[in-house]
């Protein structure tokens, strides 16, 4: 994964402004390594203004900052002075037949740049330098770069980058250069800002909602309730005749093919402005009937009896090892039972879902923001019939994705709204819309069994998971037992599955956090050392096996770093002393991460202790203790960010109500009764951070999972109470 090689980077002055440098990003995967295809610019203007142009998008998670900080540290930059752009996607893109090709999620992209994004700065820097050699007639050992300017060792003098551009543009890049040893650096590890703040806080940052392009009409969309109704009469008398709307037309639904794309049917009013396209939308809808097909039959009722009845069905395998039935026929001297149930969940995000399509008979233009412009345009290719050159995608940020912006409905729908009417047009969805209309973290139950011998030894568990989306169906139980099953069962499902942040670790976490806290209490052993001896036990058997595979390799990089973690979160909390009545302690830990061949085979794991009272009926968290692996922490100050808005995030399902349906659809509709964490009821986090120079291993994701059973273990170390499904029902939050 080197950039140290002229193939990968193309340098061209840029007439009366500066410099741009183009490299070539390489994957992991990449196949044709020497095939020159910029997807990394850095252009050097007169002005001493650094632009960084990315293919990631920027969602709020900061990545424009981060990126930027590894590109400042090698480049010896002033960051203040970088600014960022989002490459648009075209045909000048690599790898643009590449269905997945450059998309952002799984808190991969400072894992995917990191050693990458160095290495272009410190090419970029090496040039510059020369460059004020020559022009000084001097060594360049006398040179050196600090905040964006080459200085003299000898005397005074000093030159911008922007007055160097000129020059380095007409020089060949090194083959080689040396990065800086962790102890020398100045920007990462140093908590920063996010750059992007003093534009959002006076409205300067520009969303895909706040664009216009010449002839831009309006619409608002009436999407079809269930998966398989139908029309049967409609009056658009009513709407045509308010004044601004000029038309209604139906689009057709397209049909779903892999994990993110296809895209409902529906109706679109058309506007001269969006206020004017959204009444219309609701006359419409107060004037529409519909036939809500056999998906009108579904409930939440009915789901679960299709639970059930999976029960007495067939699962499919996963993982096995030992023997299972046999464990439980002649070792197992007490077992215990449970399950556990997930809600479906929606994403709520705060920026409607929202895109500008303009389609002629030979391009396709997309105004959006989306996490994976490539994939959608590749998706677009199919249903418009459109070859993939004629794409251009204008990525925008993003208000809020979580994984929802992943998916190519809402780009979908406007592209085949444009086709029909001839003209650019900006779709916007409401707040129903996105509720009502969502890609759903799926309903799960997590059925388990488990068996202790005479000696309290977990000796064997079964593990059946069933879902209504393959995706994250099983578990990884990480902890060492002789005998274990994973199966699972995948049922219909009336709603769409949608990758919520963190995707199935979430409810993988909470099931199997919340088991091994039952069988440490079954067992009458301490859950912390409950834990350790387990995750010892699996290290031992993983670094016995006489198996190469990348999931033992894995395995026996991550599980000294489990074990690091928990002795850590135990000290921090004084894990063992006594608590206040009706107050105490749940732990859990989890890891996340993709990207896991950039990362030597790790992903970055995170403790959580939640500091739980209950009384009268009532629970609390009084504090959340973080403990988080993640290797290099590149910005300190984003880092305990995203590991907050995780915590938050994750808190809102155990206090309010999931999904419900109802006749096949969605029973909520807005805020109102699809409630999130209000900042009365954040609790108090402490977070630290694993001291590491490995390479970082994401952070977007990696405190959602182990909230869920770090609270519900202390709501019963605190009341007794064991809570296995979410919502809390059995108690109330203080600030609900």
């Amino acid at each position: 994964m080197s950039l140290s090689r002229r193939n990968f980077i193309k340098v061209s002055a840029v007439t009366g402004s500066g410099i741009l440098f183009s490299f070539h990003m390489p994957k992991a995967a990449d196949n044709n390594p020497f095939v020159f295809q910029p997807n990394l610019y850095i252009k050097i203007s007169s002005d001493n203004i650094i632009t960084l142009r990315i293919a990631e998008q920027e969602l709020g998670q900061g990545v424009s900052t981060s990126l930027s900080m590894l590109l400042a540290e090698e480049l010896e930059a002033n960051l203040e002075t970088i600014e960022t752009e989002f490459i648009p996607y075209n045909k000048n893109l690599p790898d643009y037949q590449n269905e997945f090709g450059l998309t952002t999620g799984g808190s991969g992209s400072i894992v995917a740049k990191w050693k990458a994004m160095r290495e272009a700065g410190a090419i970029v820097r090496d040039m510059l330098l020369e460059a004020a050699a020559r022009t000084w007639n001097t060594s360049k050992d006398n040179c050196y770069a600090k905040k964006s300017f080459i200085h003299h060792q000898k005397n005074n003098k000093s030159l911008s980058y922007g007055q160097l551009a000129e020059k380095a543009a007409q020089l060949t890049p090194p083959e080689k250069v040396v990065l800086k040893t962790p102890e020398a650096y100045e920007i990462i590890g140093r908590p920063t800002p996010d750059l992007k703040n003093k534009f959002v806080a006076t409205g300067q940052y520009k969303y895909s909602l706040d664009e216009e392009v010449p002839d831009m009409v309006f619409a608002a969309i009436v999407l079809y309730p269930t998966k398989d109704a139908k029309i049967q009469q409609y009056n658009p008398s009513k709407t045509l005749a308010i004044p601004g709307v000029s038309r209604i037309v139906e689009f057709p639904g397209t049909p779903k093919n892999a994990s993110f794309n296809g895209s409902e049917a529906g109706l679109a009013v058309i506007a001269d402005s969006t206020w004017a396209a959204m009444k219309g939308k609701k006359m419409l809808e107060d004037n529409v009937k519909w036939d809500y097909g056999e998906y009108g039959k579904k409930d939440m009722i009915s789901l679960r009896e299709d639970f059930k009845q999976a029960l007495k069905e067939d699962f499919k395998e996963r993982h096995q090892k030992g023997d299972v039935d046999a464990a439980f026929n002649r070792e197992v001297t007490k077992t215990l039972i449970v399950s556990y149930e997930n809600p479906y969940l929606a994403h709520g995000l705060m920026e409607p879902l929202n895109t500008i399509a303009h389609v002629k008979d030979n391009s396709c233009e997309i105004w959006a923001g989306s996490q994976s412009p490539q994939y959608t345009c590749y998706h677009l290719a199919k249903i418009l019939d459109m070859p993939l050159e004629q794409f251009t995608f204008h990525p925008y940020p993003s208000g809020g994705g979580f994984g929802r912006r992943y998916f190519t409905d809402f780009v979908t729908q406007a592209a085949l709204i444009s086709k029909q009417i001839g003209l650019p047009v900006k779709v916007t969805w409401t707040r129903e819309d996105e509720i009502q209309h969502g890609r759903y973290h799926p309903f799960r139950q997590e059925h388990y069994r488990g068996g202790l011998d005479k000696e309290n030894n977990l000796v064997v568990a079964h593990y059946r998971g069933i879902t209504t989306h393959a995706w994250g169906a099983g578990v990884d139980l990480i902890y060492h037992v002789p005998n274990r099953k994973v199966e699972f069962s995948i049922r219909d499902s009336p709603l769409h599955f949608g990758s919520w942040r963190s995707v199935g670790a979430h409810i993988s976490a909470f099931g199997r956090e919340c088991f091994i806290d039952e069988m440490a209490h079954f067992a009458k052993k301490d859950p912390v050392e409950f834990r350790k001896e387990l995750l010892q036990k699996m290290l031992d058997e993983m670094t016995d096996a006489n198996d190469n595979s990348d999931r033992t390799k894995f395995k026996k990089n991550q599980l000294p770093r489990y074990l690091k973690v928990i002795d850590t979160l135990r000290k921090k909390v004084n894990w063992g002393s006594v608590l206040p009545e009706n107050e105490g302690l749940g732990i859990a830990i989890s890891d996340y991460g993709y990207g896991r061949a950039f990362t030597n085979w790790r992903s970055s794991v995170c403790g959580q202790v939640a500091h739980v009272v209950v009384k009268d009926g009532i629970w609390e968290v009084k504090k959340i203790t973080v403990v988080v692996d993640c290797g290099t922490v590149v910005n300190p100050s984003g880092a305990r960010a995203q590991i907050e808005g995780s915590i938050y995030w994750a808190l809102s399902p155990l206090i309010y109500p999931g999904i419900d349906i109802k006749r096949g659809q969605v029973a909520q509709s807005n805020f109102h009764d699809c409630k999130f964490l209000r900042i009365d009821g954040a609790p108090e986090i402490d977070i630290s951070f694993i001291s590491s120079t490995d390479h970082p291993t994401g952070m977007g994701e990696t405190a959602v999972p182990t909230l869920t059973p770090a609270i519900l273990n202390g709501i019963f170390n605190a009341s007794g109470i064991r809570v296995r499904n979410i919502p809390v029902k059995e108690l109330r939050y203080r600030y609900a």
